[in-house]
């Protein structure tokens, strides 16, 4: 959510950007990361917890930024004047560093112990607000998804391996074949009377065009190569006697 016309609204997590006041309740999810800057507990603590970060469920603890740790009612975003500079976006769930700057020059210090991240879960909190500062693809949770990884058997990591030298046998064998055939050809004063009939057609015999034929005739009557290993197995149990 974010102020608009002097209240909160509802919106989507891929609209929030960075600068936007989120205000978010209990049980409600972190949608980006971003500094807390007020919480209702009465010592300006924030519960979350972290398991769909680290699988960790015991509840951890986030503190509000200093100088806004005595402030009774919640933020203001239109009197909000304090600037932020922080670190570019990184991987790190375990670190953050940055500054803010409040109205009278002051520079306060801000660490992980200030940060929210994004798909952490607001416990035995009533309400907490804060300023977004990482959002969308920036976030540490988004930088540390790379995606769902392709399970392969080794089963399957083998045959794709037979396969693929099986086509590297195929191509070197027609390979040796049409330059030994070409060369062989190229010997000859007048052309052999079995030559293809395209060239015999055409009246001219050149061997590197016969060479390229036989290249494709032998794809044709080699691809048929299958690859053929064993598995080692081993039976156990006991085996009963005959009577």
């Amino acid at each position: 959510m974010e102020k608009e016309d002097e209240e909160y609204v509802d919106k989507f997590w891929k609209h929030v950007t960075v600068g936007d006041f989120i205000r978010l309740s209990c049980n409600e999810e972190v949608p980006a990361d971003m500094v807390l800057l007020y919480s209702t507990d009465a010592d300006g603590i924030c519960y979350i917890e972290t398991s769909s970060l680290d699988g960790e469920t015991n509840l951890k603890q986030r503190q509000v930024v200093k100088g806004f740790e005595d402030q009774v009612s919640e933020i203001d975003p239109e009197d909000f004047s304090s600037k932020i500079e922080c670190e570019r976006p990184n991987n790190d769930l375990n670190s953050f560093r940055g500054f803010i700057e409040h109205s009278n020059q002051e520079r306060v210090g801000l660490s992980k112990e200030n940060l929210l991240l994004r798909g952490c879960t607001i416990r035995n909190t009533e309400a907490v607000v804060g300023i977004v500062v990482y959002a969308g693809h920036d976030t540490k949770a988004m930088l540390n998804n790379s995606g769902p990884r392709h399970k392969r058997s080794k089963l399957e990591k083998r045959v794709n391996d037979h396969i693929l030298w099986c086509v590297f046998l195929l191509l070197l064998m027609c390979s040796v074949g049409a330059v030994g055939y070409g060369t062989w050809l190229s010997r000859y004063p007048e052309p052999p009377i079995y030559l293809s009939i395209l060239s015999m057609e055409a009246g001219v015999v050149s061997p590197a065009l016969e060479a390229f034929y036989l290249f494709w005739r032998m794809i044709i009557l080699l691809q048929v190569l299958i690859p053929r290993f064993t598995l080692p197995i081993e039976l156990r149990g006991n085996w009963g006697k005959s009577i």
